[in-house]
């Protein structure tokens, strides 16, 4: 029986393990997970679980392949993936080693699958495994209409290293985000306390006393008058949209940002895409140092040109 392993995002961080497959692999019924936790075929960190175990960020889930014990919405092989699928997720392929593989993600691939996600960097991964045997597993996720970088670990071993760098706050990232309007101060750091909430269909994060504190360095590296600027953001902290939320509470939301702002925050010039780029991640691994850039996209540099604005 082939099994697979994921590690658990901070996205997903205290959740119940019933509710973790909800999200992920939504086809599988509650009392098929309760099956295959009896039957130790669903182990968290190698350990027995079950159904209502909570899992954390960093935790190790390993369950059978779905096609091993359930008919319905069986996994797509290798062979089903469309060409111009295939061919999305190979020449987003930066840097490989023996460790890790990283991808400058396009804005609109979903990192995991979920509800109303087609396609996922997870479900091409099986694309990338070149010379080695088992796929490359995802070690943290950044948003779908997010662009920039992704890193993934080549071998079991190499996930726990990087999810353990995550959690420690070993890695440092920075993002460039186009927005509207001008910071009064061109440099500083947004504290702020945001935790989900439903709004009508959708869930958003917004400021709450209840939250998790959310930490996040920002600094101008250019202007357009008072109407648009482009910043580099540092986040201390990794909370589910993050940048976005606090950004938008700020008053100078992320040019595209439909959940958080408006698209038509932005000028009919530029494409309807989330102007927020993960370009910059600097960390040590296996005694190598590695310092990753990722190339802004072609509609994010074409702003840019219009506006009149440069990264610096």
């Amino acid at each position: 029986m082939d099994f697979k392993k994921v590690t658990v995002l901070v996205d997903d961080s205290d959740i119940r393990l019933d509710r973790w497959f909800k999200r992920h692999h939504q086809h599988v019924a509650f009392t098929q997970i309760v099956k295959m936790a009896r039957k130790k075929l669903i182990k968290i960190n190698g350990k027995r679980c079950e159904a209502s175990t909570r899992v954390m960020e960093g935790d190790v889930i390993s369950f059978p392949e779905f096609e091993t014990f359930s008919e319905v919405g069986k996994q797509e092989h290798k062979d089903k993936i469309s060409k111009q699928n295939r061919e999305l997720i190979t020449n987003a392929v930066m840097y490989k080693d023996d460790d890790i593989i990283v991808l400058n993600k396009p804005s609109g691939l979903a990192v995991q699958g979920g509800t109303k996600i087609a396609t996922s960097v997870d479900d091409l991964a099986e694309c990338i495994k070149f010379e080695y045997d088992d796929k490359p597993k995802l070690v943290h996720r950044i948003d779908k209409e997010t662009s920039g970088l992704l890193i993934m670990a080549r071998k079991t071993v190499v996930a726990a290293q990087l999810a353990q760098l995550f959690r420690t706050r070993h890695i440092t990232k920075k993002y460039l985000a186009l927005i509207r309007g001008v910071p009064k101060d061109l440099e500083g750091k947004i504290v702020s306390k945001i935790s989900k909430v439903k709004i009508g269909k959708f869930e958003r994060m917004v400021e709450n006393e209840e939250g998790k504190t959310a930490i996040t360095h920002y600094k101008v590296i250019d202007s357009a008058a008072k109407e648009y600027a482009l910043l580099e953001l540092d986040i201390i902290t990794g909370k589910t949209h993050q940048i976005r939320a606090q950004l938008a509470e700020m008053g100078t939301p992320i040019v595209g940002d439909d959940k958080y702002g408006s698209r038509t925050q932005s000028i009919g010039i530029l494409d309807k895409k989330l102007y927020l780029h993960a370009y910059k991640m600097d960390f040590g691994l296996n005694k190598k140092k590695y310092e990753l850039e990722a190339d802004l996209p072609s509609y994010f540099e074409d702003a840019l040109n219009t506006l009149a604005l440069s990264v610096k």
